[in-house]
């Protein structure tokens, strides 16, 4: 085995994106002078205001969304998903009073969602509901249906599994949920989908959609958007017929005479400061999107499975891809017949020169489907924007040193 010096053949990009897209950095450095956004009507605030406002208009059309309001900055998808299902309760608790609401989850879902939701059950704030998947790690709308209740009121559902890629059919859990449970909102994890695959919540029939910057859309880190749809944020509805509340309270440099927070999106979730160079970068990712480009990527890693099939034969087996005619990402799950996954993914890296990832990745419900747990979960490959033939070649060739052809 050799190492191939300072070389670098990323293929984490499930974990975050590297390289970052063109004019990223670029619009990140040239932000940090920017003045605070909504404080104040001089040059400084204004700039910064135009910053803030380009990103949201752009993101909104990604989107598919015609009211760039609709856009909320948050730190990252995990304080999107926060801010959903803290925020759906807390409506639950002014609007219904005495009444616990129910979150029904899928099993392939981030900590991001299971553990926040846990934490709602530990202290009697909401009861909970895991809809199982099975080995194909794709959820079942029917099950998800089936598993809502009259006091259901939040799904939430992964676009598209982190660990295994697999892409959940949304518009048909949409419909079961809206169906079964017509008061419960559907929220939609975009961590991994967002910039990769089209995400349209109009079309989704989603409620909430979580997403952050630094992965598919190749934007910075510490910040991402929560979409609030008119189902969950009525823009024309009075207050009760509001099924999110805001979580965090403070300054934003408009209507400061009341205690309240500004009864308008995005201001009624946007306390404090915005992080302007965060949000200039994120701008600058989401108008390098090209999901033309990452879609060659999905059939690089098909490719990249079947050789890996012909290669090593029983001694590899790939995850959550039984059915190949379902869509997933570029990212594949996978491991080796006497290997442990953390020791692998630790030789690619020092030996190869190879980024990888292995272990729960997260998601430990995930791998109790796939049966990978006592095995400490799984090496996940993931190929991003960037990843070229030559990548997956010097992998395959790393594997075959280390494991030997079948």
């Amino acid at each position: 085995m050799t190492n191939h010096g300072d070389e670098l053949i990323y293929l984490d990009h499930s974990a975050t994106s590297w390289p970052k897209a063109n004019g990223v950095g670029e619009a990140m450095a040239s932000a940090v002078e920017a003045g605070n956004p909504g404080r104040g009507g001089h040059r400084a605030a204004r700039e910064a205001s135009s910053i803030v406002d380009s990103a949201r208009a752009a993101l909104a059309s990604l989107l598919g969304e015609d009211d760039p309001r609709r856009v909320v900055f948050t730190s990252g998808c995990t304080d999107s998903v926060h801010t959903a299902i803290e925020g759906v309760v807390r409506a639950c608790e002014r609007v219904e009073p005495g009444q616990t609401p129910e979150i029904v989850f899928s099993a392939i879902e981030h900590n991001a969602v299971a553990r926040g939701v846990a934490a709602l059950v530990e202290v009697g704030r909401a009861t909970s509901v895991v809809v199982p998947v099975d080995a194909t790690t794709r959820v079942d709308p029917e099950a998800v249906g089936s598993a809502c209740t009259d006091r259901t009121r939040l799904v939430c559902v992964l676009h598209a599994s982190n660990v295994t890629g697999a892409v959940q059919p949304i518009r048909a859990i949409a419909d079961a949920v809206h169906d079964k449970a017509p008061n419960a909102l559907l929220l939609v994890d975009a961590a991994q989908s967002i910039g990769v695959i089209p995400v349209k919540p109009h079309d989704m029939g989603a409620d909430l959609v979580a997403f952050g910057s630094h992965k598919g859309l190749r934007g910075p880190a510490g910040i991402g958007g929560l979409w609030v749809g008119e189902r969950a944020w009525p823009v024309d509805g009075d207050r009760e017929g509001r099924r999110i509340d805001p979580v965090r309270c403070g300054g934003t440099g408009t209507a400061s005479e009341g205690d309240a927070m500004p009864d308008v999106l995005p201001l009624a979730f946007e306390a404090g400061s915005a992080n302007v160079p965060a949000i200039a970068g994120l701008g600058a990712a989401v108008r390098r999107v090209d999901l033309a480009t990452i879609a060659s990527k999905q059939q690089l890693a098909s490719e990249l499975v079947e050789a890996l099939h012909d290669r090593f034969g029983a001694r590899v087996t790939v995850c959550g891809r039984a059915d190949s005619g379902a869509e997933s990402l570029p990212t594949i799950a996978m491991n080796f017949e006497g290997w442990d996954c953390g020791d692998l993914a630790q030789v690619l890296d020092a030996s190869f020169g190879i980024a990888t990832r292995a272990g729960l990745h997260c998601s430990p419900r995930c791998h109790e489907a796939l049966g990978t747990t006592q095995r400490g979960g799984t090496l996940r490959v993931s190929l991003g924007a960037t990843t070229t033939k030559a990548d997956t070649e010097r992998l395959l060739e790393a594997l075959s040193a280390v494991i030997g052809s079948a």
